[in-house]
């Protein structure tokens, strides 16, 4: 199921071509303008580097795009590309630009607390890698044969992912036992621990946590078939083999984990452990939707659960088994996201005729037949929608790009200029949004206000 980074050295070595300029976004007929921070600049002759994302369109192809992680303060980070095809660790705040030491490969950095954090490898020889993490251009925890990819808790004090001990260039999954490794940070230091459960191999995707990152789980594979293996403090848990899983959400509240297999999605308790289940899914049921699609979404209270399903050639949505109502078939569903207090979901769709993707935001409800209530629809503008950001007081801004490029709109009216790269929104007290931008080499702080 895994690579070796040399097998995606031609997407991940693309640069970023930035455009010299891009024009204003016109919005509701008139310009969008946004006040605007130049926070610095990519270093000379480094590029940012490309990353793979599901692109939410008919096709659901997949496009290389230039990925830079910000943090709420402006400052940003992302792996670089030299001219000589090295990858480098770059941080740019006010003061100027960090970089870090020459590696054969490095992922974009993620943001845990406010540290960014970097998986960065090196060949070593013809038949070995050495995978590492780092923060501040230091290695956090051991060095690996290989690493998998991140995840982390929302309050930034846990990091987890897979590992295999002895795994050689190309060859991951072909019998050594991964292991699930988790970090916790301290008094600003990192401490890692890998876990004694040994599965044959993982489902490629990051573990889910919760949001304080006491409960952790993640697909496996052993002799009997996919496990769900559950982490809870040292602890480490089996579920009972299934065919298949496909995904597995953790609820930020940690009383629940849900996992998606053959013929529906289980629920655990958290007390008993072994699952129950709590929803068919509508037939036909699961199939491979496609790379980047995301199948489930559990509430923070871990009450409801959310399933993408297909339907014909396009895909369905269900909230504890139930689907959603269409005026029209759904050619994409995507992103999910539930608000912090779980009481209202948002999520895009992009019908077959359909040019750019819209929002329904919606309640849930305590009734069985109708778990959710629709509340309104919000045409976006957008080509294509990548993330849901859902703030502490209800507001909701959305990640998506139009024909001019990258840009930060927001539920309620209003969104920032068009540009080459925008990152995720912050909210401020005010009811604006602040948010990372590129546009050239130009890294800029970008306000939001609604309109």
């Amino acid at each position: 199921m895994r690579d070796s980074f040399a097998s995606h050295a031609a997407s991940l070595a693309f640069a970023c071509a930035l455009l010299a300029s891009v024009s204003p976004s016109q919005v509701g007929g008139r310009t969008a303008t946004s006040p605007v921070e130049r926070v610095g600049t990519t270093p000379d002759g480094i590029t940012i580097a490309r990353h793979d994302h599901a692109v939410a369109i008919l096709s659901n192809e997949w496009a290389p795009t230039p990925e830079v992680v910000w943090r709420p303060d402006g400052s940003a980070a992302f792996a670089g590309i030299r001219a000589d095809g090295k990858f480098v660790t770059v941080v740019v705040t006010r003061e100027g630009a960090q970089v870090g030491k020459p590696h054969d490969w490095a992922r974009p950095p993620i943001l845990a607390g406010s540290q960014f954090v970097f998986h960065v490898a090196d060949v070593i020889g013809e038949h070995k890698e050495r995978h590492q993490l780092q923060v501040d251009g230091k290695r956090i925890g051991g060095k690996e044969d290989w690493i998998g990819d991140l995840a982390v808790s929302t309050d930034g004090s846990t990091l987890a992912f897979w590992t295999e001990p002895g795994a050689r260039p190309g060859k991951q999954g072909s019998g050594k036992p991964v292991h699930l490794t988790v970090g916790r940070a301290r008094d600003g230091r990192w401490r890692f621990r890998r876990g004694r459960t040994k599965c044959k191999d993982n489902g490629g995707e990051a573990p889910s946590l919760s949001a304080d990152g006491s409960r952790i789980a993640a697909a496996g594979v052993d002799r009997e078939g996919w496990r769900v293996l559950h982490r809870m403090g040292k602890k480490e848990r089996l579920s009972e083999p299934m065919d298949a899983i496909v995904a597995v959400e953790v609820a930020k509240g940690g009383s629940h984990t849900a996992w998606l297999g053959a013929g529906g999605p289980m629920l655990r308790d958290a007390k008993p452990f072994w699952p129950r289940r709590i929803a068919e899914l509508p037939a036909p049921g699961l199939r491979e939707l496609g790379r980047g699609t995301r199948e489930l979404l559990l509430s923070p209270d871990g009450q409801h659960v959310v399933c993408v399903y297909a339907v014909g050639a396009g895909m369905g949505l269900a909230i504890d088994g139930v689907p959603v109502p269409s005026e029209q078939p759904w050619a994409f569903v995507g992103p999910l996201a539930f608000s912090p207090d779980g009481d209202r979901l948002a999520f895009g769709v992009r019908g077959a005729k359909d040019e750019t993707v819209r929002l329904q935001i919606g309640t849930l409800t305590d009734e069985r037949a109708k778990p959710w209530k629709a509340e309104r629809v919000v045409a976006t503008e957008g080509l294509e929608v990548r993330a849901l950001f859902w703030s502490g007081a209800g507001a909701l801004a959305y990640q998506a790009r139009d024909a001019n490029g990258w840009f930060i709109g927001l539920a309620d009216g209003g969104r920032s200029e068009s540009r080459d790269l925008v990152g995720r929104p912050f909210f401020q007290d005010d009811g604006s949004v602040r948010h990372g931008a590129v546009e050239a080499t130009a890294l800029l702080w970008v306000r939001c206000d609604t309109r």
